[in-house]
C-alpha cells in the first residue's frame, strides 16, 4: 500500500563528516551530529517543516512549499552558528510513502538527495528545477542555474544565494 502526496523535500548532509572522524574520532563526530539534529529539530518546524528522518549525518524533512523549505534551510544553517555546516538539497513534486517502511520515495527526493549529499558545498542550498520554479519572484531572483550530470543525463538545478 502507498500514499501519494505533493510536497517539498529537504535533504541535509553534514559537511566533512568523514574528515571529522579521521581527524578527531567517532565521538567528536557524534557530538557534531547531535548539534546538527538539535538545530534541525528546533529550526525546521518553525518554517513548516516536518522532520521525517534523522539518519547518520543526514536530515530529511518535508514542507508544503519550496519557499518554506528555503526559509527553513536558512534558519537551520543560522542555528548551527558555524559550529557544524550542512549541505542542503531541496526538491518539490510527487512523493510516494510506502506503507512497508513508512519512507518517502520519488524522483524529486532522489534529486534533492543527490544535491544535498553529493553536490552542495558546506552552507549551500541547492534546488531542483521543479522546486525553483515555484519560488516567489524575489526568492527566485537569488537563484543561479547550473547543470549536473545524473544517470547519464544533464539535470538543471539552482543555487540559492543566501549568505
Amino acid at each position: 500500500m502507498t500514499e501519494k502526496v505533493t510536497r517539498s523535500v529537504l535533504v541535509a548532509d553534514m559537511a566533512d563528516f568523514t574528515r571529522t572522524v579521521l581527524e578527531s574520532g567517532v565521538e567528536a563526530a557524534l557530538g557534531k551530529i547531535a548539534t546538527m539534529r538539535e538545530a534541525a529539530t528546533l529550526s525546521l518546524p518553525t518554517h513548516g517543516g516536518r522532520i521525517e528522518k534523522l539518519y547518520a549525518d543526514n536530515v530529511l524533512a518535508v514542507f508544503s512549499s519550496p519557499e518554506e523549505a528555503v526559509r527553513g534551510a536558512m534558519c537551520f544553517n543560522r542555528a548551527l552558528q558555524g559550529e557544524v555546516q550542512v549541505c542542503v538539497g531541496i526538491g518539490h513534486g510527487e512523493l510516494v510513502r510506502w506503507a512497508v517502511d513508512g519512507d518517502y520515495y520519488g524522483l524529486e527526493l532522489n534529486l534533492a538527495s543527490k544535491l544535498g549529499e553529493d553536490t552542495a558545498r558546506p552552507g549551500e542550498i541547492l534546488l531542483t528545477h521543479a522546486a525553483a520554479g515555484l519560488l516567489s519572484a524575489e526568492t527566485r531572483a537569488r537563484c543561479h542555474g547550473l547543470t549536473l550530470g545524473v544517470a547519464g543525463t544533464s539535470v538543471l538545478y539552482f543555487r540559492f544565494d543566501w549568505m
